[in-house]
């Protein structure tokens, strides 16, 4: 429970105090501003493109695999090719009172090549036929500028696993 300086008393996470907020509550997800989507792959190259039209706080992304070894590489500034259509797993983290579409826009499909490499991820489940997935975490918050954001998970041999990212929209920093 959080210690309260103004009560000199631990209260519970639901007790607010004027502008304060417990630690696990942040506005952006009372405002509707943060969003998750993930992407199942097995076996085939899957690209993501993510396009944020305003600045945005990445909280979190991973790759699992149960079955095999993955590589996920976000780019950003690539050449693509080829049909992207929309991710439906693409969600906002507070539906209370009706889902939100949000300021950005999440697609599967089509390639990329070129442009710069951002950040790599990489998991192996450590066995061919299947096992506890070894899942990599980018965790520390990052604040990044609006822009196109491509991210290209290369399965390496039978591989089953999956993609997830939350972030929260920025519109008072555009």
């Amino acid at each position: 429970m959080p210690f309260s300086m103004l009560t000199g008393q631990y209260e519970s996470g639901t007790t607010f105090r004027g502008a304060a907020i417990t630690q696990d509550l942040s506005l952006g997800l009372l405002h509707k501003h943060k969003f998750r989507a993930y992407s199942e792959f097995a076996d085939a190259v899957v690209t993501i493109k993510l396009v944020f039209t305003v600045p945005f706080l990445l909280t979190s992304q991973r790759l699992w695999t149960g079955r095999g070894a993955a590589r996920a590489v976000v780019r950003t500034g690539s050449t693509e090719s080829g049909t992207f259509t929309a991710l439906a797993t693409k969600f906002c983290m507070n539906t209370l009172g009706g889902d939100v579409v949000g300021l950005t826009t999440a697609l599967v499909g089509g390639s990329v090549t070129g442009g710069t490499e951002r950040e790599v991820l990489l998991s192996d489940s450590g066995t061919a036929g299947g096992g506890s997935g070894n899942a990599d975490l980018l965790d520390g918050l990052r604040i990044l500028g609006a822009g196109t954001y491509y991210i290209v998970i290369t399965p390496s041999g039978t591989t089953l696993g999956k993609w997830a990212i939350e972030w929260e929209e920025l519109p008072e920093l555009a």
